[in-house]
């Protein structure tokens, strides 16, 4: 395990892709970020076949990893060396490798519309926040971490409810998600979420942008994939 202090800065002023598990990344040319940086989370490993991206930093902070069918998917990830930051509550059902950073996550159980500006992590040697969606840990991620320009890939929202049995919509494979989840709290707070990061990068030199192609996510400004290459 490394101590996360030394990545603290590290990447100050540079740009990276924080990619979601939405059912748009089927029409993303995930390969366009190859050689860029990028953060990715929990199965994201379904994609692989389709795609030679690979993330340079992944993210886990659920406990869907004590399911044998995520875990083997989350250490898929793991396996390929990538710098991992890891709740530090579900390390023990992993094989934690020497680019693992774990994490003292709080305030997963909430249900709020509008979670205190205090419960964003600027240090995450000390706590971050996982209320929400992953994705608000990977946004303190790359906050740490010094990046200047976040872009979104994968955040659809507006999750939809299913039954046992039917085919997962909500994300970019059908294997992924886990069925009678509460879901109208559930978009409750992956937009409560989105808001804090919203609010707390408008303090900080981190902005974010949303390059996911569809989806319900509107506070952020909108860009395409493409024009962010063009305009390189």
């Amino acid at each position: 395990m490394r101590d996360i202090l030394e990545l603290r800065q590290k990447f100050e002023g540079k740009r990276i892709f924080a990619i979601g598990n939405g059912p748009s990344l089927n029409s993303t040319q995930l390969d366009l970020i190859q050689g860029e940086y990028s953060i990715a989370m929990n199965r994201i490993s379904l994609i692989y076949n389709q795609t030679l991206w690979r993330p340079n930093f992944f993210v886990c902070s659920t406990t869907n990893v004590k399911r044998y069918d995520w875990r083997s998917d989350i250490q898929k990830t793991m396996d390929l060396g990538i710098k991992s930051f890891i709740w530090d509550q579900i390390g023990e059902f992993l094989d934690c490798h020497e680019n693992t950073y774990l994490l003292n996550c709080e305030y997963g159980s909430e249900v709020r519309d509008d979670p205190p500006i205090d419960w964003w992590s600027n240090d995450l040697a000390k706590r971050v926040t996982k209320f929400g969606t992953s994705m608000l840990v990977a946004l303190q991620i790359c906050n740490y971490l010094g990046f200047q320009e976040v872009y979104l890939l994968g955040c659809d929202l507006a999750f939809k409810k299913y039954k046992d049995g039917d085919k997962d919509l909500n994300h970019f494979s059908s294997e992924y998600g886990t069925p009678g989840l509460d879901y109208e709290n559930l978009n409750r707070n992956m937009m409560a979420a989105h808001k804090l990061a919203l609010k707390a990068s408008s303090l900080t030199e981190m902005t974010i942008y949303n390059a996911t192609p569809s989806g319900a996510l509107e506070i952020y400004p909108r860009v395409s994939l493409t024009d962010v290459f063009a305009n390189v």
